[in-house]
């Protein structure tokens, strides 16, 4: 694996484990208040929470296709060997 595609997959990683890392607060602290469902709280009735939890489940969607992207990339390479 090259050292650049080895970078890149580690930075998605991190970025992905930030991501879930947030992702479990959000739910911590939707449990521990008064609403049944913790999402309640962040998409009905909170605007900024809302917005920000789409934008992080864009991010999270648009790592995953970077990695399908790196995936693809990397086996067409390897073919060319």
């Amino acid at each position: 694996m090259s050292p650049l595609l080895r970078r890149l997959l580690g930075t998605i990683a991190l970025w992905t484990l930030i991501f879930l890392a947030f992702e479990f607060l959000l739910f911590i602290s939707g449990a521990a208040s008064p609403k049944s469902h913790w999402y309640e709280l962040t998409l009905k009735e909170s605007g900024i929470a809302r917005d920000l939890t789409i934008k992080l489940y864009g991010f999270g969607l648009a790592v995953i296709a970077v990695l399908f992207a790196a995936k693809a990339i990397h086996r067409s390479s390897a073919r060319k060997h």
